[in-house]
């Protein structure tokens, strides 16, 4: 269900589908439903078949696992792409 007018009028009011998420954090959809069902997602909606999340709560679990680097030849730190 990839239909640009729906995905712009749900990133135009905060919502993000399940397969955004799961593109954004590098993942399979199947992960993000694995880790919806044993509650490691934020709180979610479901209107019919779609999953939906707020943007600001996946933003939020994506700066808290932002990692910086510990050193090393051309380390640095990273930056928070979210701000």
């Amino acid at each position: 269900m990839d239909d640009p007018i729906l995905n712009q009028m749900l990133a135009e009011n905060g919502w993000i589908t399940e397969e955004q998420v799961a593109l954004l954090e590098g993942v399979e959809p199947t992960t993000v439903r694995s880790r919806r069902s044993r509650g490691q997602m934020p709180p979610y909606y479901k209107i019919g078949q779609r999953i939906l999340y707020a943007q600001s709560d996946i933003a939020d679990r994506i700066r808290a696992n932002r990692k910086v680097s510990q050193g090393g030849k051309g380390a640095t730190a990273s930056a928070d792409v979210l701000s």
